[in-house]
């Protein structure tokens, strides 16, 4: 977990409050099919999250220990407390990992949780994905290395140009490649940088160059170290800036600045100001200053 003389890594997902999904059943249909009766279900509603968060006790977490089923029901119970953490409870969160690492039936139960939920619940897959990088263990490093190397979906839901099963895949290879960069064995970094220069998407890629950064100090030599695997374009990437904990909105926003002046490029267009008249309505298709259609 955390040295004393290293900064935290950055794999806090079991520690962001992370958005409740709930199902809603669908309207009943009427004697005549249509959706006229008012909603129905078989089971009473669940309470709001809000209720669920005010009746923690924090610092609380399920122990992760034992064997056989035994573990596989803790690590279960584990994940489901770390999705409901906040800020405060991290390193309650890692005190608890740390001491499960060593435990292998604990280790293969967060593999088994991370492997069936990525079909089903991206969620708890990022969640049981950063459990896993914080354990730091030899099973878990070959587990994140398979998932890393997972071909990317090429059909699937397009919107707006996005592949969403590829987005999704990506998303769980960043939070994979941060938990190998945390391992900072010769292997593990060798693999980071390797993702830094291949993987074929920049989701991963960036997440690779910072997590690398970040677990080698963000200093100057880990940047020339990492300089040669990192494609033309995304040099940029090398000196994006980052909050650090306990740092100031003052202290960072100065850092922001001295980065966007260094980089001017990157800065938006300025916006552009409209004149007094409308534009013709036929460049304006949203045309919302008309009177309405006359009855």
């Amino acid at each position: 977990m955390k040295g004393s003389n290293r900064r935290t890594p950055r794999l806090g997902a079991f520690v962001t409050l992370l958005g409740m999904v709930g199902s809603v059943p669908a309207f009943a249909a009427g004697p005549s099919g249509s959706a006229s009766e008012p909603p129905s279900a078989r089971q009473p509603p669940a309470g709001a999250p809000s209720a669920a968060f005010r009746a923690r006790e924090l610092h609380r977490p399920p122990a992760l220990v034992g064997s056989g089923e035994l573990a596989r029901q803790n690590t279960r119970a584990f994940i489901d407390w770390a999705g409901m953490s906040v800020a405060d409870e991290r390193e309650t969160a890692r005190r608890e990992i740390a001491a499960a690492a060593s435990n292998p039936d604990i280790v293969r139960a967060v593999i088994d949780e991370a492997r069936t939920a990525k079909e089903s619940d991206h969620s708890r897959a990022l969640v049981s994905l950063a459990i896993l990088g914080e354990m730091r263990s030899a099973e878990g490093e070959k587990f994140l290395r398979d998932l890393i190397q997972q071909p990317l979906p090429t059909t699937g839901t397009v919107v707006e140009g996005d592949l969403l099963e590829a987005t999704a895949l990506a998303q769980l290879q960043a939070k994979a490649v941060a938990g190998l960069a945390y391992r900072r064995t010769r292997d593990a970094d060798a693999e980071v940088l390797r993702v830094a220069a291949r993987h074929p998407s920049k989701i991963v890629r960036a997440e690779a160059i910072s997590a690398y950064l970040w677990n080698h100090g963000d200093t100057d030599e880990a940047r020339r170290a990492l300089a040669p695997h990192v494609r033309k374009d995304e040099q940029l990437l090398l000196e994006r800036v980052r909050r650090v904990s306990g740092e100031s909105a003052e202290t960072f926003n100065r850092k922001l600045a001295a980065y966007l002046e260094a980089h001017p490029e990157l800065l938006p267009p300025a916006p552009e100001k409209l004149s007094g008249q409308s534009r013709p309505a036929e460049q304006n298709p949203h045309r919302f200053n008309e009177p309405p259609p006359a009855h």
